[in-house]
């Protein structure tokens, strides 16, 4: 993820869902996968800031938050959102991504450390899971999150939340698509797609926690159902098979 993009709509809707999952008791890691600024400003979406009546009432104190975010934030305007405990909780992991296979294997070493004793680890990289074309030591690898990642927090007892921008295919074949990708390595998992028009968030809820573990997930999913319109996020559990 990219600091330039702080407060936009889609960081609107990312929050609100972290905050949602923190909201019925789980301890959330966070993995932004941080990335250099380029200088674009095609993801800087923030019209909504300007739309209170309709926007404000899905999350109201992050609304207002939010709303404070200059607007070429900086690293320490993204440190502030996280000092002001905007997702109660929340462990986070902010290093900067840089190409090579040595270094993305140190990063992956140390999010495992950091990442312990939490229920559920979200993955914010630009793009999303990575394509077949994509290598860690290629410069662009720094944009994708890679299945063997996910695999090691999967594997060591943790949920996942992963973000994935919509490339420009079908969007409801492309997210049954990914939901079998994931069984691959989280075959026992239940999983839901929290998407928008432009994202989704595929939430992978690990059956190895706790007894209430999943319980608590499924409230989450619940609750947000129940507090927003489709419009804002639309959840989607995705079936095995």
């Amino acid at each position: 993820m990219k600091v330039q993009y702080l407060g936009d709509v889609n960081d609107y809707r990312k929050y609100a869902l972290l905050r949602l999952l923190a909201g019925v008791g789980l301890k959330l890691g966070v993995h932004w996968l941080l990335t250099a600024n380029d200088g674009r400003s095609d993801g800087g979406k923030r019209g909504y800031l300007a739309q209170s009546e309709i926007w404000r009432p899905y999350d109201p104190d992050l609304f207002v938050l939010l709303v404070h975010v200059p607007p070429a934030p900086t690293l320490d305007d993204f440190r502030q959102i996280e000092r002001r405990g905007i997702i109660p909780g929340a462990v986070y992991f902010e290093r900067i991504v840089v190409p090579g296979l040595a270094a993305r294997e140190k990063l992956h070493a140390t999010s495992m450390d950091m990442f312990a004793a939490c229920d559920l680890v979200f993955f914010d990289p630009d793009n999303g899971l990575a394509t077949g074309s994509v290598s860690k030591n290629q410069s662009t690898g720094v944009k994708f999150v890679f299945d063997d990642e996910l695999a090691g927090h999967y594997q060591a007892g943790r949920s996942l939340l992963i973000y994935q921008h919509f490339p420009r295919v079908e969007r409801a074949n492309y997210i049954q698509a990914l939901g079998q990708r994931l069984r691959d390595f989280a075959s026992d998992a239940e999983i839901w797609a929290c998407h928008t028009s432009h994202v989704v968030f595929m939430l992978v809820a690990n059956p190895s926690r706790p007894a209430d573990h999943i319980d608590k997930i499924a409230t989450a999913v619940d609750d947000g159902q129940s507090r927003w319109p489709a419009a804002f996020i639309n959840f989607k559990y995705i079936p095995r098979g």
